[in-house]
């Protein structure tokens, strides 16, 4: 059953990101996985009470749909597009955001940046 919910977020995760289009790509991208992680992880808070292997079953999906690795995936930039969701998150928003409204939308960006395998490459591309 475990590996039948990693399986399903995985599929779930991979067609959403596949759909994303539109100028605030990095902002869609965050937020899709961000709202998919959010999702699953109250159903197995509610339903599963918890349990460490659907947890860990939740992760792995994530992380499989984060460094997905093929021409045509959003997955594949998922450090240059997480870069540019920080940065636009601290030079822009600033302006039009309090700093606990930017606090959080970093945390999120947070959750998803542990999820990565190349952290070297987002550093690389958020301080070019």
């Amino acid at each position: 059953m475990v590996e039948q919910l990693q399986n399903n977020i995985s599929r779930i995760g991979h067609e959403k990101i596949q759909l994303l289009k539109g100028e605030n790509l990095p902002t869609l991208f965050v937020e899709t996985l961000l709202e998919l992680h959010i999702k699953y992880l109250n159903i197995i808070q509610e339903t599963f009470s918890n349990d460490p292997d659907f947890i860990s079953s939740l992760d792995k999906a994530c992380a499989t749909i984060v460094n997905m690795k093929n021409g045509n995936c959003l997955s594949a930039k998922a450090p240059e597009l997480l870069a540019h969701y920080c940065d636009s998150l601290l030079r822009k928003s600033s302006k039009t955001s309090t700093e606990s409204e930017i606090e959080e939308k970093l945390l999120h960006g947070v959750t998803i940046f542990n999820y990565l395998e190349d952290k070297d490459y987002f550093q690389r591309v958020s301080f070019v």
